[in-house]
């Protein structure tokens, strides 16, 4: 009978310890299962938190570039500005230069007039004794009046081989300069001669007479010509004006007279674009 109890006891021991290994197993497997989800968990913050920081990266290059680009455009922008205030300012100086120009041009177109008129006053009188006239010619010293083209073209002729230092010439149209026959007298003039010729010249990149002529002389295309007119060394000076078909010269070497026509010699050189 007593050992059977024991026997019993034996059983029952054994059957508790494997309730308790049982017990165990389940937590063992359980904690097992835990310890997986949290690396999981902690395998999916990792590569989150290096998801992050390769965005930050990348956030941190285009804040960079874009700083990059700020900075030259803003840079730009200031070199824009700074141009655009020296053009404003380029621009006010040269209306003001403009206006003072076309002040001085009135005041001397009218002082032309006028002597123009004085001029028509002395040719009424060109049967008096006091003045000779000759080839079209009224002559006053060094200062007269020629009343038609080949008087004033025959003046040119005369007086451009007279150049030494500087020559402007003014004429209607550029193949006025083979026409009046004055190409080789540009062409003989010594390289230390400044020549400048304003000129009216339609297709300048496909007339041969151009590019030969630049060799010799600066050309100025001024398409709005309205006379013809010659200063050589600022001492000798010829202007022809145009009056329908009609032309009336008036030449000089009085210094004063010719400070009163170079602001008008002037202005197709001024107006006009170097070619």
């Amino acid at each position: 009978m007593r050992i059977r109890i024991v026997e019993d006891q034996s059983k029952q021991y054994e059957q508790d310890l494997r309730s308790v290994i049982d017990i165990l197993n389940e937590r063992i497997k359980s904690i097992e299962k835990e310890k997986r989800n949290f690396e999981q968990k902690l395998e999916i913050k990792e590569n989150k938190i290096e998801k992050l920081l390769q965005d930050k990266e990348t956030l941190l290059k285009e804040k960079s570039e874009v700083l990059e680009v700020k900075n030259e455009i803003l840079q730009t922008i200031s070199k824009q500005e700074l141009e655009i205030q020296q053009r404003d300012q380029k621009y006010s100086e040269l209306q003001l230069k403009f206006k003072q120009s076309s002040g001085e041009l009135l005041s001397k177109s009218m002082q032309i007039e006028k002597l123009i008129k004085k001029v028509n006053r002395i040719e009424s009188l060109r049967d008096s004794e006091k003045q000779e006239m000759e080839g079209g010619i009224i002559s006053l010293d060094n200062t007269g009046v020629i009343s038609n083209m080949e008087g004033i073209i025959n003046y040119i002729k005369e007086t451009l081989p007279q150049g030494k230092s500087s020559i402007r010439l003014v004429l209607p149209e550029i193949e006025d300069l083979n026409k009046f026959e004055l190409t080789s007298i540009i062409k003989e003039r010594p390289s230390k001669v400044r020549i400048n010729i304003a000129i009216k010249i339609d297709n300048p990149d496909e007339n041969p007479l151009v590019q030969e002529m630049k060799e010799y002389s600066q050309l100025t295309m001024y398409n709005d010509i309205k006379f013809i007119a010659l200063n050589v060394d600022s001492s000798n000076f010829i202007i022809g004006i145009f009056r329908g078909d009609e032309v009336i010269g008036i030449y000089t070497d009085i210094l004063e007279l010719i400070d009163l026509f170079k602001s008008t010699i002037m202005e197709p050189f001024i107006k006009g674009r170097k070619i």
